[in-house]
């Protein structure tokens, strides 16, 4: 299977994702869905252009007409102008918040959707089959830039708050050197802010190295030295967003969705009766969230599945506890940016410092912690073993522990979550585990 969680992720250059795998990639693609034109865009990788080249090149060789490459841009603005302007099919070069050595493929249809699930087993399907023949039309399509998508989304963003002004708020961001390492300045300091960055100085290999939504140590550290009112940071590909208060305190993304969602339904504009989150949300966030008269619906991990379960359920809010929120009356796909501006709208609104206002309920003791292997095959051994296997289902069996363990999909990882009143419980469950994986 080349299709991870989030679309075809690995090394750059290695298979599937040598120059000549993403041009075959491409070819295929531009078979199983329909398509006159199609988009491209990119984070900051150095590796982004080689793939854009080869992708490119296997759409024009498939016959797609007019095949546009819109340089850098953050995830969900790729995702906007696939829907509205047009195109059948657009694809994101990304590795999100891996490290600068990956890099990666997201296909979104004509609605801003990524592939279906019956689309991607039938991509991979084809790219597997090595005697399948590529055909490669006698009239082959046209490759060019695409300028002005930077600023396009930056103007959607301000329409969708049109009475947000930031003027007094001080506001520390960090873009991970990625994708919004030029529009967050922009959009925020247009909106009267005043702003602290890091991670705004994208040299090709510096994404996401020790900064970004997965590093939010680094921000919190520039919330306190610049005495900022909130912090916001955001991933390679700025579909996801992590908040620092005032203090210098990461706020977990149960808190985001739990702000939110109130926030929303109080201006009528939450629909579905409720959110959906993840197997992964804390048990606090559905109990507050009952209290408030509203559901907790909980999808598989991937933001896929959360859309998928937000539109069976009628709900057009919804996220993971990584950050990644997605606000469907906005667009299908999740955009720390947008994400951003509600929290600092709320905070606006408010008479509280972020540290009272991001703090909406109590959660209930957890613990995340991952192991790391060598590569997929030895992740799935240790992950499939008996010893393992036994533990873990011994422990489910316990009352009031909630245990999760998942192989990552994207990366030759392990992850553990584990849930009770007990903190001690769950740091010496944890360690249990993480020694048998190892042996």
């Amino acid at each position: 299977m080349i299709f991870g969680t989030d679309g075809v992720r690995g090394p750059a250059g290695v298979y599937p994702l040598r120059a000549q795998d993403v041009l075959r990639l491409g070819q295929l693609a531009a078979q199983i869905v329909p398509c006159r034109q199609a988009l491209i865009a990119h984070d900051t990788r150095r590796s982004a252009s080689m793939l854009e080249a080869s992708l490119a090149a296997g759409f024009a060789a498939a016959g797609i007409e007019h095949i546009h490459l819109a340089g850098v841009l953050p995830t969900p603005a790729l995702a906007a102008m696939t829907a509205h302007e047009g195109y059948d099919l657009g694809v994101m070069i990304t590795a999100s918040h891996n490290p600068y050595a990956d890099n990666g493929l997201k296909f979104f249809t004509a609605k801003g959707d990524k592939l279906s699930a019956s689309q991607q087993r039938a991509l991979e399907r084809a790219f597997e089959d090595e005697t399948d023949t590529l055909k490669s039309s006698s009239q082959p399509g046209v490759i060019e830039a695409k300028p002005g998508g930077l600023e396009t989304y930056l103007d959607q963003l301000r329409t969708r708050l049109p009475d947000l002004d930031l003027t007094g708020v001080r506001i520390a961001i960090d873009c991970a050197h990625g994708a919004c390492a030029q529009g967050a300045p922009l959009l925020l300091a247009s909106l009267g802010a005043q702003i602290d960055t890091c991670g705004v100085t994208p040299d090709g290999i510096n994404i996401n190295e020790k900064v970004g939504a997965t590093h939010p140590a680094t921000l919190a550290k520039l919330v306190g030295r610049c005495r900022a009112d909130i912090g916001l940071a955001f991933d390679g590909d700025g579909d996801r967003v992590i908040v620092i208060d005032e203090t210098g305190a990461i706020i977990d993304g149960e808190q985001i969705l739990a702000l939110l969602a109130v926030g929303l339904n109080k201006k009528n504009a939450l629909k579905g009766k409720g959110i959906v989150s993840t197997v992964l949300a804390n048990s606090g966030l559905e109990t507050f969230l009952t209290g408030h008269n509203l559901n907790l619906h909980r999808a598989p991990v991937g933001d896929q599945n959360v859309l998928k379960l937000m539109r069976e359920t009628g709900c057009n809010f919804g996220g993971e506890p990584s950050g990644h929120l997605i606000l469907s009356d906005h667009a299908p796909t999740g955009d720390g940016l947008f994400a951003g501006l509600q929290v600092l709208q709320m905070l606006r609104e408010g008479e509280h410092p972020a540290s009272t206002l991001c703090h909406v309920f109590d959660p209930v003791p957890h613990l995340e912690d991952l192991v790391r292997f060598s590569d997929r095959g030895a992740a799935q051994r240790a992950f499939e073993a008996p010893d393992f296997t036994q533990a873990v289902e011994a422990i489910k069996k316990e009352q009031n522990v909630h245990l999760l363990v998942r192989m990552s999909g994207t990366e030759p990882l392990v992850r553990l979550m584990i849930e009770s009143d007990d903190p001690t419980y769950n740091a010496r469950t944890t360690e249990t585990l993480k020694n048998i994986l190892a042996r």
